[in-house]
């Protein structure tokens, strides 16, 4: 008595290889187990055997079982297995100011309340990352010569499947190299040197920023407009970057890794 079938994928029809099928019998025990080959194909023999339950378990696909009667003449069968829903991402990561791919970045991802896991970027920069249902991440991009890009990514509320995130999100990195300029908006109130909530914002994603590169040392630059005079905007403006300094470092942030520059107007 002999069976011949074939392992499928039902929704796209791709064969599925290499992958384990067991018999059992009524009672649920194990008669054989079959791996099926390169092409899908599973072949089996039995001799005192009736009635026998077929059962695939892969952790890509839901269970499947099926009860096949068996007879003198070989019987073949088709196994069609239904994916479990995916969620994940692909894309690429460029490179300021040419914007061409980056290759072997790698790319942690940082689940809230779970595990990090990283992979990473192949020869043509392209990155692909499997994630879970309703969840949050921080998406960490580095490479050595590069700052280390930041950015947030929820799969909360989102259908399954795989997303190209280059559709929406800004994936670009800088090189690491001394002088290069990091742009942030911090407002203050007109003669006052306190931190505002809004600035606070600001600084906390220049924290991160630190904590995600700790080879690296800033000069925060302040500057102010014109209303006042010279002096006492460049006053003004020194006291600006040290506020903003000791907000860092009060959250930290090593005090030698922070220089704070008053400009009043001259910038």
């Amino acid at each position: 008595k002999g069976l011949m079938g074939k392992l499928i994928n039902k929704n796209t029809k791709a064969v599925i290889s290499n992958s384990p099928v067991q018999f059992q019998d009524l009672k649920g025990g194990l008669v054989a187990q079959v791996n099926s080959d390169s092409e899908g194909v599973i072949k089996a023999a039995f001799e005192d055997q009736e009635t026998l339950n077929v059962i695939v378990d892969l952790p890509e696909f839901f269970p499947y079982q099926e009860t096949i009667q068996l007879s003198d003449a070989t019987q073949e069968f088709k196994i069609e297995l239904i994916p479990r829903p995916e969620w994940g991402i692909y894309g690429s990561v460029y490179l300021l100011p040419d914007m061409k791919a980056i290759p072997e970045v790698t790319l942690q991802v940082e689940p809230v309340d779970a595990d990090a896991y990283s992979v990473v970027s192949g020869a043509d920069g392209q990155f692909k990352a499997e994630l879970k249902p309703e969840t949050d991440y921080s998406l960490v991009f580095t490479k050595k010569g590069y700052f280390t890009k930041r950015t947030p990514y929820s799969t909360v509320n989102r259908d399954s499947g795989y997303v190209n995130v280059n559709e929406f999100m800004q994936l670009e990195m800088q090189k690491a190299e001394v002088g290069a300029s990091i742009e942030i908006e911090i407002l203050y109130d007109l003669g006052k040197w306190n931190i505002r909530e809004d600035a606070a914002t600001e600084l906390d994603d220049m924290i991160q920023f630190l904590k995600d590169n700790p080879g690296v040392k800033i000069e925060l630059g302040s500057h102010t407009d014109s209303r006042g005079s010279a002096q006492f905007n460049q006053r003004l403006s020194q006291k600006r970057a040290e506020s903003a300094v000791t907000y860092m470092v009060n959250r930290g942030i090593d005090k030698s890794r922070v220089i704070a520059k008053g400009y009043g107007e001259t910038r």
